[in-house]
């Protein structure tokens, strides 16, 4: 991964979501945080289909984002590679769920999780950060952005956590108004 410059240059991030509220601003993040801390890598975001009352995904027709939906049987690399997004000589990394961001410049390749001391450029927050438990916000249509690092904080927080909640409250405003 030598040929992956700090901004990301040389690098194609494929997130995996479903069409669903949580996977919509878990997605968000994903994206956001590679826009603010990977600005030259390709972002390619592949929903698979699914049906929901509510409108969601709209934020990517509003930003510079690569975004494809797929049906359940069908390999949404093969389907990047065959619609020529994953740039030739770029290195390509697969995340299966939108639950991990980009908290630093690119340094390596690997994903550490959030309660771990370990650093790196992608953190998962799928087994929690601070107070936030993926398991609590299914079903919500609401975003723990927006004072997450005030209000999910707690006295043991690690480094990585603290990266994730305070890329949150970031990009909080942001998502209000692009998610109208």
């Amino acid at each position: 991964m030598n040929d992956i410059s700090l901004t990301g240059k040389g690098l194609t991030a494929i997130f995996k979501s479903k069409y669903s509220p949580i996977h919509n601003w878990m997605t968000y993040s994903a994206w956001y945080s590679m826009w603010k801390n990977l600005p030259d890598a390709e972002v390619i975001i592949m929903c698979e289909r699914g049906i929901y009352s509510k409108q969601l995904m709209s934020w990517t027709q509003r930003i510079p984002v690569k975004f494809f939906s797929y049906c359940k049987d069908q390999d949404p690399v093969q389907i990047a590679k065959n619609n020529e997004l994953i740039l030739p000589n770029n290195h390509v990394m697969v995340f299966d769920e939108p639950c991990v961001v980009a908290t630093d410049t690119f340094k390596d390749a690997k994903v550490v999780e959030s309660k771990s001391d370990e650093t790196g450029t992608f953190v998962s927050y799928r087994n929690g950060c601070g107070k936030f438990v993926v398991s609590r916000w299914i079903d919500k249509l609401e975003t723990p952005f927006g004072g997450a690092s005030t209000k999910l904080i707690t006295p043991a927080i690690t480094v990585n956590e603290m990266r994730v909640l305070k890329l949150w409250d970031k990009m909080s405003l942001v998502f209000d108004n692009v998610c109208v």
